[in-house]
């Protein structure tokens, strides 16, 4: 026990220097700040997304008429609201010629309603890039310029932002912080930018591609029955050898993830099984690992003294150490906050095991009022392996 103390505080010590790394160094606007204007931008096309988003998909899409972009084309797809969401967007495009709105009424089947809305825009964009978001997040005037200064440099076809979060709640920044605590870690980021790895990343808030990799692909076909669809874009770009890399927006792109602490433990459930692909013994797998490495250095201050017990109090002071430095960098509460951690993780963790429990019980995964079975969605995924 007293190694394994010394192991854990090694290990989190390598993830203090991936993400210190990350999060300093790979930020757009330090990338951008070297790199020429371009001479002539290609036509981009912004594929907004939205269902019942009539509260924010207002400033979503006046943040992108307001872009400095040259040549750019708004398409906002209104995927079967219930609310004045198709409402507001015609008002918008009425006001504005850069705003295309398209109105789904009806869902075919073996399709989920997020992937075939924007499916069916990526059939009619015209730009040389596509930018897939979503309906809540707010763009500053420059953000599509220095994006494309960036892929034009370094010749991309793919390229993820992870956006600024906007702080909410004591609990709700503890959990968005954890995830996004772990979603780095998970992904080894600077893998990703690498085109010799097999590492990849989707970020839903800004995935953007070229229309040469997105047709060669077949567009959103073989994802048409995946949850968390975009990371599996990512991973296509990178299975089919394109360029793909992940950078922070910083203050370029703001979210707020969900407005309440039960609606973030929602989007926590949404994606959890489906990302381990609906495997129990890959949920069993994590829970082990996530016991081990973050809840076994607690449990050693109740257990252990002394020298025993040092390498389990250094991991902790590093653990946490890192989960602070992440609050302060993804602006989710700051330092402060930084005894939340155990707490973060075990709602996270139970999240996980609601997530399957509730899929296994009712054999399937309802999603915007569309029951999807199980098998289907196993199968589905087993093609696209």
């Amino acid at each position: 026990m007293t190694y394994f103390g010394f192991f854990l505080c090694l290990f989190w010590l390598t993830q203090a220097w991936t993400m210190v790394t990350f999060l300093r160094h790979y930020k757009l606007t330090d990338k951008c700040k070297n790199l020429p204007a371009l001479t002539s931008y290609p036509k981009l096309s912004i594929i907004v997304t939205a269902r019942d988003e009539a509260e924010k998909i207002a400033q979503c899409l006046t943040s992108l008429v307001n872009l400095s972009y040259p040549d750019l084309e708004i398409i906002a797809v209104n995927d079967r609201s219930r609310d004045a969401t198709g409402q507001i967007m015609d008002k918008l495009a009425a006001d504005n010629p850069r705003i295309r709105v398209l109105h789904i009424e009806t869902l075919p089947e073996g399709w989920l309603g997020k992937v075939h809305a924007m499916h069916t825009a990526g059939q009619i964009a015209t730009g040389e890039f596509f930018l897939f978001t979503d309906g809540d997040v707010i763009y500053e005037t420059p953000a599509l310029e220095q994006a494309m200064r960036y892929v034009t440099a370094q010749q991309l076809s793919h390229l993820c932002l992870i956006p600024h979060f906007l702080s909410g709640t004591l609990w709700e920044n503890a959990l968005v912080n954890f995830f996004g605590m772990t979603f780095i870690m998970s992904l080894c980021p600077q893998a990703i930018n690498s085109n010799n790895s097999k590492f990849y990343a989707g970020v839903g808030a800004f995935n953007l591609v070229s229309k040469n990799a997105y047709q060669q692909l077949g567009g959103h076909q073989l994802l048409r029955l995946e949850i968390i669809d975009d990371m599996r874009l990512g991973r296509l770009i990178k299975q089919h050898g394109f360029a793909s890399h992940l950078l922070l927006a910083d203050d370029l792109l703001s979210l707020k993830w969900h407005s309440t602490v039960k609606g973030v433990i929602k989007g926590i459930e949404k994606n959890a099984f489906a990302a381990l692909d609906y495997s129990i013994a890959k949920l069993l797998l994590l829970t082990v690992v996530f016991k081990l490495l973050v809840f076994s250095p607690y449990l050693a201050l109740f257990f252990l003294q002394g020298f025993d017990c040092l390498g389990f109090v250094l991991a902790l002071l590093v653990m946490h150490s890192v989960y602070g430095y992440c609050c302060e960098k993804l602006h989710a509460g700051g330092w402060k906050i930084t005894w939340t951690l155990p707490i973060a993780a075990m709602l996270t963790l139970l999240a996980m095991w609601n997530s399957a429990v509730v899929t296994l019980w009712q054999g399937g995964v309802k999603w915007r009022d569309t029951f999807y079975a199980l098998e289907m969605l196993k199968t589905q995924k087993w093609k696209n392996n």
